[in-house]
Parts: structure tokens; sequence; C-alpha cells
């Protein structure tokens, strides 16, 4: 038997002007944009403990 967790994941990246942070959370991708690149780190970090990522 594999493990089958599913995929979580937390990524920052700059387009457009804007600071984007994708999560993946049970095969579902969520996007939310920032115009700074602080608040967008702050997020993800947020949300890397919310799921139990570490970086």
């Amino acid at each position: 038997m594999t493990d089958q967790s599913p995929i979580k994941s937390v990524a920052v990246e700059y387009s457009g002007g804007l600071w984007w942070v994708t999560i993946i959370e049970d095969g579902q991708q969520y996007r939310q944009s920032f115009e700074s690149q602080e608040f967008a780190e702050n997020f993800a970090t947020g949300q890397r403990i919310r799921l139990g990522i570490e970086e």
C-alpha cells in the first residue's frame, strides 16, 4: 500500500504587477493577489502553518 496523501502546497509569485499566492488543497486551487510582497509572504506563511506544510 502506498501513501496517497492529498497534495497541499503554497507558492508565491510576482506576475502582472501583483504578488500572487497560490494554494492547492484537497484537489482545489485558490489564488489571492496582493500589491505588497510582504503581505503576500505573510499570508503564504499563515497558509503553510494552517495546512501543516514545513518550509
